[in-house]
């Protein structure tokens, strides 16, 4: 229950801004039966997975991962649901008018997603990277693994996110049959979705409680909190950040350079944004992230450096860090937080250590 949570239970996941209830509530679908917790507070999505599950999800991916009939399987299946998830999703999508029954199958095809993209994570790959140096099975699969990823992640982004992303298409066409607006409906959960169509909609009081809640997996349920007692719970969370002017990590590709801090929080809210946010990067600049996608592929190759707060071995920042030849550290979980746009730090990728060492501009 949530009166049971401990935070040292947990391992952190995933921080980013511009997700909100009705995409938790679809995350959720998969991730309930691995007990995850999702915290929303002051506009920062955090997710979690207790490290006996991380403990489970790496020897998973061990296993997934040496079997190569296993793994064919595995990603033939991804591939199939992909191709079938464009089609009908982008059908859906552009219609004028959508039914009930529309929007249960668009919103099931989306949870769906989870259930095969979670097993391009960290927590799946990390333990299998470290055992494939002397296994040519393993490290083969991998690395088919790492180019399934970056695939997946673009179909991700073209059912989820932006603009003209398929959820906000179908949004907006929601928006103009029932006339409550995109903000609340992605303060919705899917089911709350449906009810529109009865004619009912949400209590405009707990629609705006949503700026915070809590979603704790239970197995083949998900428990939700939100308002006052969410915010409760999330300050169990809170961790002070030292702000030494040093952090630590783990490095997924060695190397030792300096150079000016540039931050980029490609939260969701500002996918649209990101090309001109990239574009003012200079070259030689440290991003710190708090992860990298291909959405910010340009800003690695513009970088001197990457360091991500979150992420492992088989991250898209530490697999484009070894192809581009520059030091990267990964798992610093408040690398973004410490340091400021404009500081010149040092990255050590030899030691695992960011470190300021000059002043501001």
């Amino acid at each position: 229950m949530m009166s049971d949570i401990n935070p040292e239970d947990y391992q952190r996941l995933f921080r980013v801004q511009g997700l909100r209830y009705l995409i938790t509530d679809i995350w959720m679908e998969y991730y309930k039966t691995k007990k995850a917790l999702v915290i929303l507070e002051e506009g920062y999505y955090t997710s979690y997975l207790p490290k006996e599950v991380v403990e489970q999800t790496l020897q998973e991916g061990v296993e997934l991962f040496t079997n190569t009939q296993k793994f064919q399987s595995y990603r033939r299946e991804f591939l199939e649901y992909i191709s079938s998830a464009q089609r009908v999703t982008g059908e859906i999508a552009h219609k004028n008018k959508l039914s009930v029954q529309d929007c249960r199958e668009f919103l099931t095809i989306l949870s769906d997603f989870f259930r095969y993209y979670s097993k391009t994570e960290f927590f799946y790959m990390d333990r299998a990277y470290h055992l494939s140096k002397e296994n040519t099975v393993l490290r083969g699969n991998l690395e088919t693994q790492g180019e399934l990823k970056n695939f997946a992640r673009g179909v991700l982004n073209t059912l989820f996110f932006g603009a003209q992303g398929y959820l906000n298409r179908v949004l907006r066409t929601l928006y103009e049959q029932f006339g409550v607006t995109m903000e609340d409906l992605e303060n919705y959960s899917r089911e709350e979705i449906y009810t529109l169509f009865q004619e009912q909609r949400v209590a405009e009081e707990i629609v705006r409680e949503r700026n915070c809640f809590v979603f704790l997996g239970a197995g083949e349920g998900v428990i939700v909190d939100r308002g006052l007692n969410a915010e409760k719970i999330a300050r169990q969370f809170d961790t002070r950040i030292e702000m030494s002017g040093e952090i630590t990590g783990v490095v997924a590709n060695a190397g030792k350079v300096r150079g000016r801090v540039r931050v980029i929080k490609a939260g969701y809210d500002n996918y649209d944004q990101l090309h001109a946010i990239i574009e003012e990067m200079k070259r030689g600049e440290i991003l710190f992230s708090e992860t990298t996608s291909p959405d910010l592929l340009q800003a690695c190759h513009k970088a001197g450096a990457i360091v991500t707060d979150q992420g492992g071995m088989l991250s898209h920042a530490a697999i484009v860090s070894r192809e581009l030849g520059i030091p990267c550290i990964v798992g610093t979980v408040h690398g973004t937080h410490v340091f400021r746009e404009g500081e010149m730090v040092e990255v050590d990728a030899h030691e695992g250590i960011v470190r300021k060492v000059g002043i501001d501009f």
